[in-house]
This record gives C-alpha cells, structure tokens and sequence, in this order.
C-alpha cells in the first residue's frame, strides 16, 4: 500500500539546487520526481548550453544562480 500524497516540486528543487554544489548534477537532478531520466535531462542541459551564442555567453547566468554584474557605464 502506497499513499498517493502530492509531490512538492519547489521543495525538491530547493534540495537539488543545495545538492548541486557538494554532490553530482546526476545526483542532484535525481531528487527532482519531475525528470523520469535524468541521463536525458543532463543531455538537454549540455545541448543548451552549447547552443548559446558566444557573444551572448556573457548574459548568461553565474553558477550561483545570480546575474553576472554589467561593467560601470559612467
């Protein structure tokens, strides 16, 4: 007998988010009940990534999930 309780997703992404810096990505995408195959997952991931333009890599977030500061313009 299983019960059927709802999932909390945002909790689980809180937890992979703190997994991500001490365990594996593997690892940490694997607490996620959303991603069924988390080899996948990370394939997309790297797809991604790659997919950005060079000139935009810039923009891209930082690894601790904030913006990268822009230069001073004064």
């Amino acid at each position: 007998f299983t019960r059927n309780e709802p999932k909390d997703i945002k909790e689980q992404a809180e937890t992979a988010n703190i997994l991500k810096g001490i365990t594996s990505e593997e690892t940490a995408l694997s607490v996620i009940s959303v991603i069924p195959d988390v080899q996948a997952e990370m394939e997309k991931i790297k797809k991604e990534d790659s997919s950005i333009p060079m000139f935009d890599q810039d923009k891209k977030p930082s690894e601790k999930g904030t913006e990268v500061p822009e230069a001073n313009k004064e």
